[in-house]
């Protein structure tokens, strides 16, 4: 199996939403895998020897990431990982913090993939009041 970004450098603002379009295909023939029975985390940490949950941790149980119909086959394969303002509000630090991030998933025969990592750069939030 293969994500459509292998080994990724992304950047958003904390405490700021961020939308992560998950792919995944088999690597044989590039055809769009039916995640019926997956699991899928995205997990970020300060450093990768962190337990987990680490900074954050989605999961496709309904806490941060979700999937298309996987019988529709525009939909199958697709996920969508949403970070949380929560998810890095709190984080305290000077300049930017650049988190280890990795997407693993579980299939349907309760196989373990390590399918991308990467980094996750969290700029400070300049605006705090918002009405």
């Amino acid at each position: 199996m293969a994500l459509d970004y292998d080994d990724f450098d992304l950047r958003m603002a904390k405490g700021d939403n961020k939308t992560l379009s998950l792919t995944i295909r088999n690597k044989s023939d590039g055809s769009y895998v039916d995640l019926t029975g997956w699991t899928i985390w995205v997990t970020a940490k300060k450093k990768a020897s962190d337990a987990d949950p680490g900074v954050f941790q989605l999961v496709s149980d309904g806490n941060g990431i979700t999937w298309g119909d996987q019988t529709d086959p525009a939909l199958r394969g697709r996920a969508t990982a949403t970070i949380a303002p929560d998810d890095t509000g709190s984080l305290s630090y000077a300049g930017e913090a650049a988190l280890w991030v990795d997407v693993q998933v579980r299939d349907a025969d309760d196989q373990i993939y390590t399918e991308t990592t990467g980094r996750l750069r969290v700029r400070p939030d300049m605006t705090r009041s918002i009405s």
